[in-house]
């Protein structure tokens, strides 16, 4: 696992994802989660991972190495949680394999967060927290239930967390805010929609929980109200028991800072200049960045952002996603079922919508990466293309970040 100890590099490392490697390593690997006597030869293992530029970079950052007590690990957790992750890809109906980049990606990531937890309890006695950060459909939800699978079955820790997404104010709230402040407001999106005090409440019961604890999660139902979303009744939130070793916060704008003022002044779409030709919307949304999302945000003890190439691989993401609501309703209704207020966009709602997030993601692609402890670039379908780790925000917990409890 990491050493602390040892001095990091003061650097960020990038690297690109060598295909060519990834390929030697899904021979390597391809028997071995399902054959229990098919263990690679190491030094085979090794002599790939050499030529594999993030094991050289970005990887170093996070304390993996290559050496045989350390890809025996891996292996073993590799044999732990693939046929999970597995299980879980096949459902979403992706069909790479993701050997290579359980193994090389995942698995040290997982690895770097157990380590940072277990530093955080000896040191703050608290569990850590970890936001997820991503654009629409950039899979962010995905890698974090990978994650997720290696933290718990593979590592043996205790997992919690929610989408910003859960604490999106209520259908009415919103509704208020549309007549008190801007009519924008209405539509679950960008800074202003999400009850901030419920989430940071939430994040600090669950770093601080003990044996005793039973911390309710939100959670939202974004078809309610013919798609527009409301709130779940409390009720029927899940329920965390006991302690937890780590919770993760993630959400498509975690993390995301607000702009310069000067930067407001011009509209940034056709949406902006002519609903908030005076700015209104943008400058309250962005002064709410500035304040009380920024004291959300600062709880965060490390940020994984997961990064799209364009704002145009949002609205194609996006419409994809409301293309599986909109096939779920009509097979629904097909069947007699009763669909009620439950609604999906259209093709022109979605570039409506995912309008209010341009400014905020525009500005997120230009600055996140300089602020996250690590980065992963999404190329095409969905595919890893490179990594960055920063060093600075990696070398170890810092009590200025802590949150109040």
């Amino acid at each position: 696992m990491n050493d602390q100890s040892s001095p990091h590099p003061t650097s960020s490392e990038l690297a690109v994802v060598n295909h060519q490697v990834f390929r030697e390593l899904e021979t390597l690997l391809s028997n071995y989660p399902a054959a229990g006597n098919d263990t690679p030869d190491l030094s085979s293992l090794r002599r790939v991972l050499q030529q594999n530029p993030l094991e050289k970079g970005p990887l170093t950052l996070l304390g993996t190495t290559v050496s045989d007590a350390e890809l025996a690990e891996r292996l073993t957790i590799l044999r732990r949680t693939y046929p999970f992750i597995k299980q879980h890809k096949d459902a979403l109906q992706i069909t790479a394999s993701l050997l290579p980049e359980t193994f090389s990606i995942y698995i040290p990531i997982a690895r770097f967060m157990a380590d940072r937890a277990r530093q955080i309890r000896e040191r703050f006695g608290r569990a850590a927290l970890f936001g997820i950060n991503g654009g629409q459909g950039s899979g962010k939800t995905t890698i974090n239930e990978f994650l997720q699978i290696i933290l718990t079955r593979g590592l043996g820790l205790r997992h919690a967390g929610f989408s910003i997404d859960d604490v999106y104010k209520r259908f009415d709230e919103r509704q208020a805010m549309a007549r008190a402040v801007h009519p924008l407001f209405a539509v679950r999106s960008v800074a202003g929609t999400h009850d901030t005090a419920l989430a940071k409440n939430t994040l600090t019961r669950l770093i601080s929980a003990d044996a005793e604890s039973k911390i309710r999660i939100p959670r939202f139902d974004k078809m309610a109200k013919g798609g527009q979303g409301d709130r779940v009744p409390p009720a029927e939130w899940p329920v965390i028991e006991g302690a937890v070793d780590v919770v993760i916060f993630e959400g498509w704008f975690v993390g995301a800072h607000a702009q310069p003022i000067d930067a407001l002044e011009t509209p940034i779409n056709d949406r902006e200049r002519i609903e908030d030709p005076d700015g209104i919307w943008r400058k309250t949304m962005n002064h709410l960045l500035a304040t009380e999302y920024r004291a959300l945000f600062d709880m965060l003890d490390d940020l994984l952002v997961i990064q799209v190439r364009s704002m145009e691989d949002v609205f194609h993401n996006r419409e994809l996603q409301e293309q599986h609501l909109r096939r779920r309703l009509a097979d629904a209704r097909e069947r007699g079922e009763e669909t009620g207020e439950l609604g999906a966009m259209s093709p022109d709602e979605v570039i409506a919508f995912i309008s209010l997030y341009e400014r905020t993601t525009r500005y997120m692609l230009e600055t996140l990466p300089a602020e996250a402890s690590l980065t992963l670039f999404i190329g095409d379908h969905h595919r890893i293309e490179r990594m960055r780790v920063n060093a600075a925000k990696v070398r170890g917990p810092d009590e200025s970040n802590r949150p109040d409890t």
